[in-house]
């Protein structure tokens, strides 16, 4: 989860099964998207097709609690600092609590369109102590990695950020949760790397005039992933991915 994933539209999509991929999500002809594993530990891998149904919920209206007044944090003790807040400067805003200092974006339901830009002060790993956003569509986003769902396991606890980078919170225009709370002080949570086991190289089957997908590159072989049905379905084949593939 999180570390190998398939990428639509700058949303990531990671997990052990379907209800955390991409199903319904419409793609629009000329369009493309990515798929990436990293340096360690494989999973099973995709299997897309053409053909599914949306699955986005009903839009609705907001529900917004006033304005709130942040809590500053003294210079020197900050580990965040909002340096893009929108639509107001008080959308995303640094805070201490007894999980350390701490970035937010407010209780009650957060707004549409909000965008906020965090940077990191001092290295730190996160801990995630509130997290209830709209899966795929409001996301926190680290290193290009998404995060989105409602629960705290969902947020990117454990994540390592450096001095200096810096993390995004994004909403879309329509359907509006609880938001989000991310503190420093988290344990790392990454699982310790182990040698993948990956199945031998498959032949890809390719049929042209009613293909859906092309696969454009395919690293590190030319089979890493390829379509099957007639170039309705695209997959990274049987058994485990490899380590850094790129397609």
């Amino acid at each position: 989860r999180y570390f190998d994933r398939i990428t639509i539209s700058g949303t990531s999509y990671s997990g052990t099964s379907s209800t955390q991929s991409p199903n319904g999500r419409y793609v629009t002809a000329g369009s493309s998207f990515t798929w990436y594993t990293d340096g360690s530990v494989t999973g099973g891998g995709f299997n897309i097709c053409n053909g599914g149904t949306p699955s986005r919920a009903p839009t609705r209206s907001p529900t917004r609690l006033p304005t709130r007044a942040p809590t500053r944090i003294p210079v020197g003790t900050a580990y965040f600092q909002v340096t893009t807040s929108l639509p107001t400067s008080t959308t995303c805003y640094t805070t201490s609590t007894s999980s350390g200092t701490c970035v937010t974006d407010g209780s009650g339901t957060h707004a549409n369109n909000e965008r906020c830009t965090i940077r990191v002060l001092r290295s730190t790993y996160l801990l995630v102590t509130y997290f209830n956003t709209e899966r795929y569509f409001d996301r926190i986003t680290i290193a290009g990695t998404s995060y989105s769902g409602t629960a705290t396991s969902n947020g990117p606890n454990g994540v390592y950020v450096a001095a200096g980078s810096s993390f995004t919170w994004y909403t879309d225009g329509s359907v509006t949760y609880g938001g989000f709370t991310i503190c420093s002080g988290g344990t790392p949570s990454r699982a310790p790397t182990r040698a993948p086991t990956r199945s031998p190289t498959r032949s890809p089957t390719v049929a042209q005039g009613g293909a859906f997908f092309q696969v454009t590159l395919s690293s590190p072989s030319s089979t890493t992933c390829y379509t099957t049905t007639s170039g309705t379905c695209i997959t990274d084949g049987t058994g485990n991915t490899a380590n850094n593939e790129r397609c």
